[in-house]
């Protein structure tokens, strides 16, 4: 199985585009948080970012928890809890806008 992927690329508009790619529907595990964490992070960081896009590759945004994970110690699920508090934390407290972009049909 692959590896998940969440890439981070800033345009000449300043909008920065966060992509998770998580086969096959972009499942949050544990990597694919930490790396989504990490880039907002990096966004609100950045003078030349204005806007956050958060979307999903191959057409799909997000299927929700890696149930894959869920078999890991509750002390590494903690840390996953962690980690959701912190990015929501950080998405409600940065000024720029925020978008969580989806394909059609809903």
């Amino acid at each position: 199985m692959a590896r998940p992927v969440v890439t981070f690329d800033v345009g000449d508009d300043g909008v920065a585009v966060i992509t998770m790619k998580n086969p096959p529907v972009n499942a949050i595990s544990g990597d694919v948080l930490s790396a989504v964490l990490a880039h907002f992070q990096t966004a609100h960081s950045r003078a030349d970012v204005k806007a956050i896009v958060l979307t999903g590759a191959d057409g799909k945004f997000c299927g929700g928890a890696d149930i894959r994970g869920f078999q890991v110690k509750k002390s590494a699920g903690a840390a996953r809890e962690s980690g959701v508090i912190r990015l929501n934390d950080i998405m409600e407290g940065i000024s720029l806008s925020r978008v969580f972009a989806t394909e059609p049909p809903f």
